[in-house]
């Protein structure tokens, strides 16, 4: 038995790696010799594919891993979501000091432009987001975060017409960008205001697969997987499966679609199969990202047919979770919990690896009770020095302190049963 509690039978499947922390970044690439300044570029996004090859090298050296920005990932979803959205991009350059040496993209911000905020009339840039990007953290280059966020807020500031306000959804609130822009807005005396934050389970690599396993879940929960694999194993064949590479992918796709429309997912009308733009999103990301190396199918397989499957892209040192399906017939098995073990298992076998993010919500049930670290995700809103966004930024904590209040009244005055007669 090993020391997880598992059965032999799933020691005896296909095997994968593991690693340590939330990201510190990559090098920031060969010294080239840089201004103290910056220049930013708005562009839109048909003229990204002219800064394609700085923005690949950006990508691959950003202070902070984010697949969701990386070209192969973002163009697809530009094209499949973006829609009327007005996006403009800010790419931060620093320019060389010598003429033989071109400048260097230090910065990349997919920005919505919004004319009002919460009803009110300022102008807002705002981070953009779509349903399949879990993480908002802008791509800025290792060791260049203070010079790459002062350079942005200052061509924000001198833009005719700009926004009252930046607001950044869904970025990480504790690594290298945000203790960047930590030090920038105290620099520059901003005006700033944290709308929301929560923390959402990551995996963290390092030390033994078995080890992390039995940490996180209690002996009860052990026996109880022990119990369902062995009822797992009565119904025949079990096999763990890995894909790296191009050769299986449409097969991986086809199984994985039919798994998830079969499911809740299915019914309540969200799988990912059930919209042609959606699918077609889908299968664009999954062939660039393996054509890169970077996609990391898992599945656990019942006779030769999928049960469970998990969608996972690399980036870096780290990666991120993307999607899992199951097959709920066979619910009571918990096919899902024991891939995700799988998981665990294949992560602490890739010692490049050093952390998966979940990019679940906050409160998931099982996530949470796996995986034992978490990042912190914020929302953050910030003035560019304008007078209304000043005065927006000021009056939100109160304006949240009002409506908390006003929810627990009439939450309070709906609970309260009626009072008796005298």
């Amino acid at each position: 038995m090993s020391a997880t509690g598992l059965p032999p039978a799933a020691e005896q499947q296909q095997q994968t790696p593991f690693a340590d922390s939330i990201p510190s970044g990559t090098s920031s690439g060969p010294t080239v010799p840089l201004a103290n300044d910056t220049n930013v570029a708005l562009v839109s996004a048909r003229d990204l594919d002219h800064h394609l090859a700085d923005w690949q090298d950006l990508a691959a050296h950003a202070a902070q891993p984010n697949v969701f920005l990386e070209p192969w990932f973002l163009r697809p979803a530009i094209e499949a979501f973006a829609g009327a959205t007005d996006l403009r991009f800010a790419l931060v350059y620093r320019p060389s000091t010598r003429q033989d040496t071109p400048p260097l993209l230090c910065g990349l911000f997919p920005l919505e432009q919004v004319r009002h905020w919460k009803k009110l009339p300022v102008r807002v840039w705002r981070l953009w987001r779509h349903d399949y990007s879990f993480l908002s953290t802008p791509l800025v280059r290792a060791g260049h975060e203070a010079i790459c966020l002062n350079g942005l807020l200052d061509a924000i500031e001198a833009e005719q017409g700009g926004p009252a306000l930046l607001e950044l959804p869904n970025v990480d609130g504790a690594g290298p960008f945000h203790r960047g822009l930590v030090e920038v807005l105290g620099q520059r005396s901003s005006n700033a205001f944290c709308l929301s934050e929560h923390n959402r389970a990551i995996l963290e690599t390092g030390g033994d697969w078995q080890q992390y396993v039995v940490d996180s879940l209690t002996s009860h929960n052990r026996r109880e997987l022990r119990r369902q694999r062995r009822r797992l194993a009565d119904q025949g064949d079990i096999t763990v499966r890995v894909s790296e590479g191009t050769g299986f992918t449409d097969y991986w796709m086809e199984q994985f679609l039919r798994l998830e429309a079969d499911g809740w997912k299915g019914k309540a009308g969200t799988a990912i199969g059930l919209d042609g733009t959606h699918r077609q999103f889908f299968h664009e990301i999954t062939h660039a990202a393996a054509q890169r190396g970077q996609l990391m199918l898992l599945g656990l397989f019942l006779n030769n047919e999928p049960i469970a499957m998990k969608w996972n892209f690399r980036s870096g040192e780290g990666s991120f979770a993307f999607k899992i399906a199951y097959d709920e017939s066979f619910a009571k098995f918990s096919p899902g919990v024991h891939l995700e073990i799988e998981n665990i298992r294949l992560l602490h076998q890739q010692p490049d690896i050093r952390w998966m993010d979940s990019c679940a919500v906050p409160q998931h049930f099982m996530i949470n009770r796996l995986w034992r670290q978490r990042r912190t995700i914020r929302h953050l809103l910030i003035s560019t020095g304008r007078l209304s966004g000043d005065a927006v930024v000021a009056l939100a904590p109160l304006a949240r302190v009002l409506r908390r209040r006003w929810r627990s009244i009439r939450h309070t005055g709906t609970a309260r049963p009626n009072a008796p007669t005298s």
